[in-house]
């Protein structure tokens, strides 16, 4: 814009009083003709200003950095005025192209259009809703609609002024929010019952580890009494009666099976602990704040809490660079990245396998050194991800689950948090029938993201002040 309100203001003023100065000296003037003349000057002057008051609101109106409409009365009322700000929202190349569409066109529903203009006609005042909206190619976008009916003199309804503000970021935040809230009831629950199983499982743990010590001993003791009975000078019908009672309670069985018995249980004890350690660790309280992390430990926990989601359609492959030094993260922020990919990539899985019970697929999760970043790689032998649909993933609220099992803000999310939190990236590999591979990548040794630097300007701020 060329010109400002305040500039617009300061030369319809100018050019106002300069118009009130009399054209010359009308001294002997006479009759009519005078008259005449000073109403034409004064409808000039009332002219030039009107026309610039239309100008200064026409700046007003398109300095806003909402959109703002104004349509005639009908659910496909043609659109009589709109601002920039509309027209680039929705993604349109003009103001021509874009007031050929009708209001419904930009709604993800077009009967949420439908339900606003029956509420906005009925009540006869301002109406304000939140509606999921999207642009011409088809892309996502909250927007919060503020709309009223402007009536005439005579009370008939003439047309609908409206406004349309852009609220896709207050939704994710909103969105992260939420999980923040979830995971931290989770943690705090998960804390309870890590506590709660952790000492009777090592009493557990403890006592099956005698009883297998003591077993050894006790199959040892039966054995040296087999070979001093069979050296001894014993009556035979003892002998035999001792073997037909070894025979009874089928003791070479029991010899056999028990210690295995005893292994396998201690192999479950140690499968709790290290479910309990992954909940303890996912419950450990989190600040936000990055911290120098072992990425092996943090991935392997979430794996590990995730298990209920993948045992039962695929093998995890687990693959660490055991050279990677400490990567700075926010701990709760990433095992959630890490736990939104692992789920992501069962569902994939499950959705090829369908009704194929006696059929896995497999999921690779691994790290690796790739310059100043740490790479992680979480691999599926799914479906892959349509071409249509690549280039919207990480859009938020976008999913192909059905109702129920996805609500699209795992990706969203995901990518808000490395990319703003971490200063990372996210991306992804796929293939039509053979799978998908995202790749996250974190710098080791990061530069302040923005997020941390608005913060420290904050905090030096209020320490000045």
């Amino acid at each position: 814009m060329s010109r400002t309100v305040e500039q617009i203001d300061a030369e319809a003023k100018e050019q106002v009083g300069n118009d009130s100065e009399p054209a010359g000296d009308t001294e002997g003037s006479t009759g009519s003709s005078d008259d005449l003349t000073r109403e034409i000057s004064r409808c000039e002057r009332a002219e030039k200003a009107l026309l610039m008051t239309r100008q200064r609101h026409r700046v007003l109106i398109e300095s806003l950095p909402i959109g703002l409409f104004r349509k005639d009365i009908g659910l496909e009322g043609k659109f009589q005025l709109v601002n920039q700000a509309l027209v680039e929202m929705f993604g349109y190349d003009s103001r021509e192209e874009f007031v050929q569409a009708d209001m419904a066109d930009f709604c993800e529903d077009p009967g949420d259009w439908n339900d606003f203009y029956d509420e906005l006609i009925s009540c006869g005042k301002v109406i304000a809703k939140e509606i999921r909206l999207k642009k011409k190619d088809g892309t996502a976008l909250w927007g919060a609609f503020t709309a009223s009916v402007v009536f005439s003199a005579s009370g008939d309804s003439e047309y609908i002024n409206g406004l349309i503000e852009d609220i896709t970021e207050r939704k994710l935040l909103e969105s992260q929010l939420g999980q923040a809230q979830k995971l931290e009831a989770m943690g705090q629950l998960a804390a309870g019952v890590a506590h709660e199983i952790n000492s009777p499982i090592q009493y557990v743990g403890d006592n099956t580890r005698f009883v297998q010590e003591s077993v050894q001993d006790l199959v040892a003791l039966l054995r040296r009494y087999d070979e001093v009975l069979k050296e001894a000078d014993v009556d035979q019908e003892i002998l035999q009666r001792l073997e037909a009672a070894a025979k009874e309670a089928d003791l070479d069985y029991l010899v056999q099976e028990i210690p295995s018995a005893i292994t396998q249980s201690l192999e479950g004890v140690d499968r709790v602990v290290s479910i309990v350690r992954a909940m303890k660790e996912f419950a450990h309280p989190d600040t936000h704040k990055k911290a120098p992390t072992d990425l092996a430990k943090v991935v392997e926990s979430t794996v590990t809490l995730a298990r209920n989601e993948w045992k039962y359609v695929a093998e995890m492959h687990m693959d660490f660079d055991p050279d990677l030094p400490p990567v700075p993260l926010a701990i709760g922020d990433f095992k959630q990245v890490i736990l939104n990919l692992i789920i992501n990539a069962a569902h994939a899985i499950e959705d090829v396998l369908g009704e194929r019970p006696e059929g896995k697929g497999a999921i690779t999760v691994s790290t690796a050194r790739k310059g100043d970043s740490a790479e992680i790689r979480i691999s599926d032998t799914g479906g892959g991800i349509p071409a249509e649909i690549r280039s919207k993933i990480f859009e938020l609220f976008f999913t192909t689950k059905e109702v129920g099992k996805g609500t699209g803000q795992g990706l969203a999310i995901s990518r808000a948090v490395i990319v703003e939190k971490h200063g990372g990236t996210i991306e992804f590999e796929t293939e039509l029938g053979k799978g998908t591979t995202f790749i996250i990548r974190i710098p080791i040794d990061p530069a302040p993201t923005l997020q941390e630097r608005v913060g420290a300007r904050a905090k030096t701020v209020r320490f000045l002040s």
